[in-house]
């Protein structure tokens, strides 16, 4: 499961990415070969780092990190605790979490849910006691780190890698969409393409396996 979202996250990043790494690869082509310097490899190579991790998203990574040391700390039962707190949260949480539609302060706003909210209560003190040798080098000092502060998004507790829209995943706007789409039927040459290739695939399958028996 972790590659496949890897793969998923991968594919939503790379339009702004190539975005970001254009008006460079733009510019060395204006030079020839001999004249490249290490400057402008380094300046290409830092433009596609921070489109990768652009400051906010580096917090919700440090976010993360820190979820990571304290699920590694805790026992069977506490894991279950956790995880009933983690899945009463709303849709849009948990599974925009899970998709990394999150924006820094969703994230906040997530774990403080899950404290404060959904959790057992027998559970609370063991989260708390657990989570505190964690705060400060997995997230507190890291998050401060980063700097760039103002362009902390506080605007939702959602985001989107490609557009920038952050209400595109706002749950009001989503789940109607999602509904949409499962509604939504084909037209007449839709069906038919479909059922031709579904036809030619049932034929080479018929042929492979007459070719089999044959031999």
């Amino acid at each position: 499961p972790a590659s496949g979202y890897m793969v998923a996250r991968a594919m939503e990043v790379a339009p702004r990415v190539a975005d970001a790494l254009i008006p460079k690869l733009e510019q060395l082509k204006e030079g020839s070969y001999d004249s490249l310097s290490a400057t402008a490899l380094d300046d290409l190579a830092a433009a596609g780092w921070n489109a990768v991790w652009p400051t906010d998203e580096r917090r919700q990574r440090d976010f993360m990190h820190f979820g990571f040391e304290l699920l590694c700390l805790l026992n069977p039962q506490e894991l279950r605790d956790f995880f009933t707190g983690f899945f009463r949260l709303p849709d849009g949480l948990w599974e925009h979490f899970l998709s990394w539609r999150l924006s820094g302060i969703g994230h906040v706003v997530m774990g403080l849910r899950v404290w404060a909210q959904c959790i057992p209560r027998r559970f609370m003190p063991a989260m708390l006691i657990k989570s505190i040798p964690f705060l400060g080098n997995r997230l507190v000092l890291p998050s401060v780190s980063r700097g760039n502060f103002e362009k902390f998004d506080t605007s939702s507790v959602y985001a989107d890698a490609r557009s920038g829209n952050a209400t595109l995943w706002e749950p009001n706007a989503f789940y109607p969409y999602l509904e949409e789409l499962k509604e939504r039927s084909y037209g007449e040459a839709e069906r038919k393409a479909t059922k031709t290739t579904s036809s030619k695939n049932t034929a080479v399958k018929t042929s492979f396996l007459k070719s089999l028996i044959g031999k």
